[in-house]
């Protein structure tokens, strides 16, 4: 269903089956339109796999490839005082509605993007990653458990919008999101545009197509359990970033969908798999060492609200854990828990079990683990920036 394939007047086909359409009334200003088809029957079919277990009714990701805390914080103003304002200062304001936590010491595993995006979303183990990179580069397909099925075997509706036409995920076998508009990314004039650093598709930024598809999911299936993944991945430091343009759309996104109380019992990640590939300045002033210490730290930010099952002390483990080590291995494990819930406990959810990631919303140790897990992989530890114990 890829737009540059095939042209469709919407005039011609009022049946059309089609999430992206393009609207050729005006030759000269053709319209793309973005219409999310409920499916009825998949709803029935998840609302019968709903689990007692999971944490939350709905989960809203936001991916945000190569963006650092220090450029989250600076670059969406009005995201991150929207953020703030929920902040949790002490563990008895876990009482409040809506509770907001930044894990400051979140840190990237690899220098590379791909190994750290593949810990996020896969039951990866690190000494297997070095293979995996092997046969993608080889174009071979992998069979491989990604965090998607979790959520679909315990009741959950799920999409995704993405301003790539091609990622990871795409390269491994079975991986298929319920909804997913990955179409308009993958039209030629919006590949012409992005190379040309132009975020605009017939006559709109790009934004708003994948804005507005959230929305549209989000309300359809307002009555499902549901997860939504929002990728960016035009927002790296360091390109001429969509990042600046994201500030108030994402921002008012998130307080209408807050205002029509399409929030609640949801769990909000802000997360990049790394900070910003190299600092220009520092670089061209020859200090190349600050490319690593860059990279290391990206942005994981959690937005919890009101309604869900966590009870005081687990509010209090996650408010504990803003100040522990966190890597990818982290990410993966706290959003599988959510749908799995105490079912977490009797899964093998990891390939490899030395090294594993832990959930968030459980006591996590302190850096010895993470000391152990570079270790693993580098043959040391230097590219972490654990506290030695």
């Amino acid at each position: 269903e890829t737009i540059n394939k095939e042209i469709y007047d919407i005039n011609k086909f009022p049946n059309n089956k089609h999430e992206a359409t393009l609207d050729y009334s005006d030759n000269k200003n053709p319209k793309l339109n973005i219409n999310l088809l409920y499916n009825k029957q998949l709803s029935e079919e998840r609302k019968g796999k709903e689990s007692k277990d999971s944490l939350f009714k709905n989960v809203f990701v936001i991916y945000l490839s190569g963006v650092s805390q220090f450029y989250f914080k600076n670059v969406l103003p009005k995201l991150s005082s929207f953020i703030q304002r929920f902040a949790i200062n002490r563990p008895e304001e876990n009482q409040l509605s809506l509770n907001s936590y930044q894990f400051t010491r979140y840190h990237s595993f690899s220098n590379d993007s791909f190994s750290n995006y593949f810990l996020m979303f896969y039951d990866s183990s690190i000494n297997s990653l070095k293979d995996i990179k092997t046969k993608l580069n080889g174009k071979t397909s992998l069979n491989i458990n990604d965090h998607l099925e979790y959520f679909k075997e315990n009741g959950y509706i799920t999409g995704q919008s993405t301003d790539t036409c091609k990622n990871y995920d795409h390269l491994i076998n079975n991986i298929f999101w319920d909804h997913e508009n990955m179409a308009i990314s993958c039209d030629v004039n919006y590949l012409d545009n992005i190379k040309n650093n132009n975020y605009c598709l017939y006559g709109n930024p790009i934004y708003t197509y994948h804005i507005n598809y959230a929305m549209q999911f989000w309300k359809k299936y307002k009555d499902n359990r549901k997860y939504f993944r929002l990728n960016f991945n035009s927002v790296s430091e360091n390109e001429d970033s969509l990042l600046s343009y994201l500030d108030e759309p994402l921002n008012d996104l998130f307080i209408q969908l807050s205002f029509n109380g399409l929030l609640d019992d949801t769990a909000i990640f802000f997360v990049s798999e790394n900070g910003r590939g190299y600092d220009k300045i520092l670089y061209d002033l020859g200090i190349h060492n600050e490319k690593e210490i860059n990279m290391k730290f990206g942005s994981f930010i959690l937005l919890l609200n009101k309604n869900n099952k966590l009870n005081i002390e687990e509010k209090n483990l996650v408010f504990n854990n803003q100040n522990k080590m966190l890597t990818p291995f982290d990410v993966f494990a706290s959003l599988v828990h959510i749908p799995l819930g105490n079912k977490i406990r009797n899964l093998k959810l990891f390939l490899d079990e030395n090294n594993k990631g832990e959930s968030v919303f459980k006591l996590i140790m302190g850096d010895q683990r993470n000391n152990l897990f570079y270790k693993n992989y580098w043959g040391d530890d230097k590219f972490c920036s654990c506290l030695k114990e």
